[in-house]
């Protein structure tokens, strides 16, 4: 089983927030903020829960998301950002 498939498989919650576009920036700084306060968290984007569907992102919305991200990444613990 992939990695996708193991995601898709899971329900959002306290860990795992799937998002299908790209949040505002408040969204955005508020859903970082609990996961760092949460050990473990995951947050993906261009995934629509329910049902369950992979959508993808437009490429220039990477480049927004990197600078929101760049933004945030003053917490302890620090934000990760992974592209995959």
């Amino acid at each position: 089983m992939t990695k996708l498939t193991q995601i898709l498989k899971q329900p959002e919650g306290r860990r795992l927030e799937l998002k299908a576009d790209l949040p505002t920036n408040s969204e955005l700084a508020k859903t970082f903020t609990s996961f760092t306060n949460d050990a473990g968290s995951e947050f993906y984007l261009g995934i629509q829960y329910k049902p369950e569907n992979v959508v993808g992102i437009d490429e220039n919305n990477i480049i927004i998301i990197t600078f929101q991200v760049i933004k945030l990444s003053r917490t302890n613990p620090a934000i990760t950002l992974k592209y995959e």
